[in-house]
């Protein structure tokens, strides 16, 4: 059995949903490996680096150089080509980890031919895959390498993205939203909110912000507004949901196969004006008072258990016993 090294970004220390997944797999699969093997995070710009917006207990690789015998490498989509030319060289096995199915052609400012791009997935052992919309896409775009995708499981923390009676009783009269995506489109519907809310509504924007602070104020809000684009998966969404918020926006395509009533509301991407109807709706009948904490928590708990650590963990493990035959 061969270490199992993530190649990773560091995403300039900035929140990023698809790091922290990598950094997850790390200390999920180093559990769940053989004793003497491990699972580490390799951050190739620059070797010495850890994120600190989140907690963890990643292990790291410190060296650059790479052992054909020892080490299978796992690359994100977007970076697929440029690492798997230089893992060829030294006949490093590798898979790809697809975390958003539309970005399969790599990054742009790259200028990779497409013939590249078929090259590196048709050399890679395994694709990994964590929704149906990523599936779909990569049968799409490589259908003769639609036998060696494998969708795992993606889980978000219920133990810290949580919903209790407590934090129902402490909900303010807030709404939040991430602008990272759709800047524009947020900035818009935020004019048009803080001139027709209520006086004793406010909005907060959750940007650039350590992951204690993000849950800190999804426990405050009761409403979170999505603004996700082309996404592989869409983690703040269900991040808010468990934390007790109804989620109004857009599902960023992969969000449809959890975006269910009544946590969740769908508006189509650019449609502003029922963008704001929904939310002044929504706060209209949340001045109301007509939800009890039962209202969403059947609804919770469901989504909970579909994105489970336990879940995850077990496709984890379904994956090394993919990868030790390679």
């Amino acid at each position: 059995m061969k270490s199992i090294i993530y190649i990773c970004p560091t995403g300039n220390n900035k929140p990023t949903g698809g790091i922290k997944i990598m950094y997850r797999h790390v200390e999920i699969l180093s559990k769940l490996l053989p004793k003497g093997i491990e699972s580490k995070i390799f951050h190739f710009e620059d070797i010495n680096f850890k994120c600190d917006w989140f907690p963890h207990n990643a292990n790291f690789k410190k060296n650059t150089s790479f052992d054909p015998n020892k080490e299978f490498a796992i690359i994100p989509e977007w970076m697929a080509v440029y690492h798997a030319k230089i893992l060829q060289k030294t006949a490093v096995k590798y898979g790809i980890f697809v975390q958003n199915g539309f970005f399969l052609h790599t990054k742009p400012s790259e200028n990779f031919k497409d013939h590249e791009v078929h090259e590196a997935y048709k050399k890679a052992k395994i694709l990994i895959s964590y929704s149906g919309e990523i599936t779909e896409c990569i049968k799409l775009t490589f259908p003769e390498s639609s036998e060696k995708i494998f969708r795992i499981n993606v889980s978000v923390n219920n133990k810290k993205f949580q919903y209790t009676e407590e934090i129902f009783k402490n909900k303010e009269n807030l709404i939040t939203y991430m602008p990272r995506k759709k800047k524009d489109h947020a900035g818009r519907l935020i004019f048009i909110l803080n001139h027709r809310l209520p006086k004793n509504w406010q909005i907060k924007s959750l940007d650039n912000l350590i992951e204690s602070d993000v849950i800190k104020f999804l426990n405050k809000s009761k409403v979170f507004l999505s603004f996700s684009e082309l996404e592989g998966f869409g983690l703040p969404p269900v991040e808010a949901a468990l934390c007790g918020n109804y989620v109004i926006g857009y599902t960023g395509e992969s969000g449809k196969e959890y975006w269910k009533i009544p946590i969740f509301d769908e508006v189509f991407s650019g449609d502003l004006r029922n963008f704001s109807n929904k939310v002044i709706n929504k706060v209209s009948e949340l001045n109301k008072n007509v939800n009890s904490y039962n209202t969403l928590l059947p609804h919770v708990s469901s989504l909970a258990d579909k994105y489970s650590v336990e879940k995850e963990k077990l496709s984890l493990h379904k994956l090394i016993d993919k990868i030790k035959n390679f």
